[in-house]
């Protein structure tokens, strides 16, 4: 079949090497593989990029959820400015009961 479409094989100790014409439905198709791989690979890395940018300390706190983060980040301004808050400062921000449950883990 590789004949009838113009292309060759060179076959070595470690792979073989397919030649096929340009204009072939085989090449074509394996361009598309190719390309949809490829975006499929950027998108990925893209939204990788993007978590990390957004990733905060806050994040690894038990108990402090997406809600609880804007709240502190609104109220302070800044992580620098939450992690330099004093205890009261953040409990005037953050129910008494969170800062319990996630103190003890």
């Amino acid at each position: 079949m590789l004949q009838k479409l113009g292309g060759f094989t060179t076959t070595s100790e470690d792979f073989t090497l397919v030649n096929v014409p340009h204009n072939t439905n085989l090449v074509k198709l394996l361009q598309r593989v190719r390309d949809e791989s490829h975006r499929f690979a950027v998108t990925y890395h893209s939204v990788l990029k993007v978590k990390q940018q957004t990733a905060s300390v806050l994040d690894d706190i038990p108990s402090v959820g997406p809600a609880t983060r804007k709240k502190l980040i609104r109220t302070f301004g800044s992580l620098r400015a939450v992690q330099a808050a004093s205890l009261a400062e953040i409990e005037a921000v953050v129910a008494r009961r969170r800062l319990r449950r996630s103190s003890v883990h």
